[in-house]
């Protein structure tokens, strides 16, 4: 968790309206992490964010990854494209 370094006075309060049902979940989570419910939401909150920044970079390296093979294609192409355009012109 980033933020374990943080002073309580450095922490603002949230209201939250739970669910009850995911209020038991939180609570049976928290307590079997052996930390407040609020620890426990603040770490899956925290994990979240990671999640999504991991997804996005993963993302933009699938993107170039694409972008790479495409460029591939496209010389690939060319050369065939030469190759039968020298064949017609033989003929």
């Amino acid at each position: 968790m980033r933020f374990d370094n943080e002073n309580i006075s450095d922490k603002n309060p949230v209201g939250l309206r739970l669910p009850t049902e995911l209020k038991e979940k939180i609570k049976n989570a928290a307590k079997e992490n052996q930390q407040s419910m609020n620890a426990e939401i603040v770490r899956r909150l925290d994990a979240s964010f990671e999640h999504e920044e991991n997804f996005n970079a993963l993302t933009n390296r699938q993107k170039n990854n694409v972008l790479g093979m495409i460029e591939e294609l496209k010389n690939e192409n060319r050369k065939m494209f030469e190759e039968l355009k020298s064949a017609f012109e033989r003929k």
